[in-house]
């Protein structure tokens, strides 16, 4: 599992762009910005859709003003899942949101939990990551995947603070 001090492996994520999907790598999307990735485990879940995506959009304004540039969220969902999540939630489109329909950059980060006893396949556990460009400052996450603290967006502004 990575760890803060690591820089991100390679990989790529898809993202939205002009209404239509866009493959793009990790260190082309972070470049040498200052930014927070939090992932998942999945779109429109119950705590993911009434705590953790939502406390970043919501205070989307603080973390720019503590100098970051971008807040990505990953999930191991279809770029239209992902899309459509976004615009239920986070309507002005702050969070940059990253796919990875295939689990296979939560794997290279080795933050994959197998949710197979509640339907849900293979996911990502619930995790924040503060980065400059590719290398990890800070990092969060939760022992309980439903539970949103460690990882939360008032967390990570306290840290930041």
């Amino acid at each position: 599992m990575i760890k803060a001090g690591d820089n991100l492996p390679d990989g790529a994520v898809m993202i939205m762009e002009d209404a239509a999907p866009k493959k793009i790598s990790v260190s082309e999307l972070l470049g040498d910005k200052k930014s927070i990735i939090f992932g998942v485990p999945g779109a429109f879940t119950p705590s993911c859709s009434a705590k953790h995506l939502p406390g970043f959009a919501s205070e989307y304004d603080k973390f720019t003003n503590l100098g970051i540039d971008l807040i990505g969220c990953i999930a191991v969902n279809d770029i239209f899942v992902m899309d459509n999540w976004s615009k239920n939630i986070d309507p002005e489109n702050n969070i940059k949101m990253l796919a990875d329909g295939n689990a296979d950059y939560v794997k290279k980060m080795g933050l994959e939990w197998d949710a197979s006893e509640f339907g849900l396949g293979l996911r990502c556990v619930r995790f924040a990551l503060v980065l400059e460009g590719v290398k990890i400052t800070e990092m969060f996450v939760e022992e309980v995947p439903s539970h949103v603290n460690l990882t939360a967006a008032s967390n990570i502004l306290k840290v930041l603070s």
